[in-house]
């Protein structure tokens, strides 16, 4: 069973998650309605042109004594049967036709996808290595025994948190090169799902602790989802972080979970400054950073990493904030 459905979950996926793919099924669907609306007016000028000629020629019956009316409707099914026959072979065709025709406009394209999704990936293998090194030496400089001015300990302190941002950066041009178009890699596993968000909060204490911020988890032992512990955790360090660093000092976070059914409902809710409506429709584009986060050193692919991740698992994400109120995460996973 499970081989039977591994074609459907892949083009499943491929059709969630390859921007070629939706669009091949877009030029395709156009294709066909443009040819189903000149099947449609040729089918109906052609059915109208001849029922009214046989209507006309039978008249001529009614001297002969003839039923012209019974004779008229069993041409007029026959002609009807027929055209429709005509029209599904037709649509039939056009339809596999739209299909390949849409795969050929769109083939220079997808070439041109393909290469700048090898060459971001490439470059974000390749730039690993070098900011390893670079951020390792600064630090065994600030480390080091001997005395350093304080010009030249500032200089290294800010060329260290610059590392870090590339760093961050290339991982996650990294994984979301890796994600494009394609299947979790790793194998799904039944993961308690508060036990891992509080291992999160737990790793964060630090960032907690300076900010002075109040962390809650809603102590829950019976939620468990369909997920790899890897992304999961991904998807929970991305949204936390986030609302840590968008809220206040002294603010509150809130995790609460919810029963939905076969689905897990999580909610991660902040007193932060919100996010303003024209900006909301946009915070899962990658690279996109609305005007109060501009000043953060973040990427602005975490949020566009999140829900690619979240919905990998078959869930699904959204957001609700209000300016000066605060924003809330809501994410739902499957059950295990």
């Amino acid at each position: 069973m499970a081989s039977i459905s591994k074609p459907f979950e892949a083009l499943a996926t491929k059709w969630r998650s390859s921007v070629f793919f939706h669009a091949r099924l877009k030029l395709t669907i156009l294709y066909l309605l443009v040819m189903l609306v000149v099947t449609t007016l040729f089918s109906v000028t052609l059915y109208f042109n001849i029922s009214s000629d046989i209507k006309e020629s039978l008249s001529h019956s009614l001297r002969q004594g003839v039923d012209p009316d019974r004779i008229f409707e069993e041409n007029n099914h026959r002609i009807l049967t027929l055209i429709l026959l005509v029209d599904g072979s037709i649509l039939l065709i056009s339809s596999a036709a739209s299909y390949v025709f849409a795969g050929y406009t769109l083939k220079p394209i997808n070439a041109i996808l393909s290469a700048q999704e090898r060459f971001t990936a490439d470059a974000a293998h390749e730039l690993r290595t070098p900011l390893a090194v670079i951020q390792a030496q600064i630090e065994v400089l600030l480390r080091g025994r001997e005395p350093l001015s304080a010009k030249t300990k500032t200089g290294l302190v800010s060329m260290l948190e610059e590392t870090k941002s590339l760093t961050d950066m290339t991982r996650d041009l990294l994984l979301v090169a890796r994600q494009n178009g394609a299947v979790p890699s790793k194998s799904l596993e039944a993961i308690l799902l508060a036990a891992l968000v509080v291992e999160v909060v737990e790793s964060l204490s630090l960032m907690i602790h300076e900010r002075d911020m109040h962390v809650t988890v809603e102590e829950r032992s019976d939620l468990v989802v369909s997920a790899d512990r890897e992304g999961l955790r991904r998807i929970f360090m991305n949204v936390i972080v986030n609302a840590l660093k968008y809220t206040p000092a002294h603010g509150q976070v809130r995790i609460a979970f919810q029963e939905d059914g076969s689905r897990v409902c999580v909610s991660v809710k902040d007193t932060g400054q919100g996010i303003s409506k024209e900006h909301l429709p946009h915070v899962f584009e990658r690279f996109y950073k609305a005007d109060n986060a501009r000043q953060s050193t973040g990427t602005g692919l975490g949020l566009s990493i999140v829900k690619e991740l979240v919905e990998s698992y078959g869930g699904s994400i959204s957001i609700q904030s209000q300016i000066g109120r605060g924003t809330a995460v809501i994410m739902k996973f499957k059950r295990a």
